[in-house]
């Protein structure tokens, strides 16, 4: 695998020789045997999503058992090739169980879903259990109990609000705005999950409070048992994306903060970035969205 850099944590040749060495020697673990669950890890993102329809680029991630596609909708409106790709793409995961997708609110919920998302997603054959909702504070709470009613009426079981504290307007001094987070805590309650965007890049770029109060969303989360996922993605990691990640990792881990589920995935190139290296891209490259996931798979259990 082409990511050996000589400084020790880059060499994934080595650190994933036995992931390798395991998928030749148990040719019945495939996608295809452990199809009945949403995994532990979602793939997917925005800048590069077309490479999902190389087979070749996740092979080893599908045949872990623990990883699944991630669709982010933005790019799945918007994606070169229409239907066509998005079957290629959805042909390619068969077998990983359900997708987790990643939606915008809509005051109208049972008319979203009825309508948008069964044309775009359910006709198309994508099942899917798990919605992260973007801009969940823009409807009202009892727009927000239509919304998670209609999301349950085409097969969803957990709704989850995201929410991390990312820009300065969450703020008041060293904390974060108690009536916001108090209506984040109402959405997540009603629909069953919360999911937490945090860069890795970010976290650790940030304030000591930032890393706080992600500590603490995590585990307000579990402990009122929700279903709570990290969002992992690159930001402005680039060659980097995979170091800082590992540290996130073991940074929660010490915290007693894990997520039960991740997410990896990218978003647009970073305003100012040249030669973006943080592409979905495939799974030999470790600071693309399939590679950090491969490293993730090898410290994640089954779901």
């Amino acid at each position: 695998m082409r990511c050996a850099s000589g400084d020790g944590v880059r060499v994934m040749v080595r650190r994933f020789f036995p992931v390798v060495l395991l998928s030749l020697m148990l040719p019945t673990l495939t996608a295809q045997a452990c199809s009945d669950r949403t995994k532990p890890i979602a793939v997917g993102g925005v800048f590069g999503f077309r490479s999902l329809m190389v087979p070749k680029h996740s092979v080893i991630l599908r045949n872990s058992c623990k990883v699944s596609l991630y669709i982010h909708d933005y790019i799945w409106d918007r994606i070169k090739g229409g239907n066509a790709t998005r079957r290629a793409i959805l042909r390619v995961f068969r077998g990983t169980g359900p997708a987790v997708v990643e939606l915008p609110v809509w005051w109208n919920g049972p008319g979203y879903f009825n309508g948008y998302y069964r044309s775009h997603y359910l006709d198309l054959g994508v099942v899917a259990h798990q919605a992260n909702v973007n801009g969940s504070l823009k409807v009202t709470l009892a727009q927000w109990h239509s919304y998670v009613s209609g999301a349950r009426g085409v097969g969803f079981k957990v709704v989850a609000p995201v929410f991390a504290p990312n820009v300065a307007a969450n703020w008041h001094g060293d904390q974060v705005d108690p009536a916001l987070w108090d209506r984040i805590k109402a959405r997540a309650m009603v629909g069953g999950g919360l999911t937490v965007d945090a860069p890795p890049a970010f976290f650790f770029w940030y304030t000591p409070a930032y890393r706080r109060f992600v500590v603490h969303e995590i585990r307000w989360g579990k402990r009122h048992n929700l279903l709570v996922t990290l969002i992992i993605s690159p930001d402005v990691a680039g060659a980097n994306f995979l170091i800082v990640t590992e540290k996130m990792i073991s940074y929660l881990q010490s915290h007693r903060a894990l997520a039960n589920r991740f997410v990896v995935e990218n978003y647009e190139i970073p305003v100012g970035v040249k030669n973006y290296v943080n592409v979905v891209g495939s799974e030999d490259n470790c600071d693309s969205v399939l590679g950090v996931a491969l490293w993730l798979s090898t410290k994640i259990s089954h779901g």
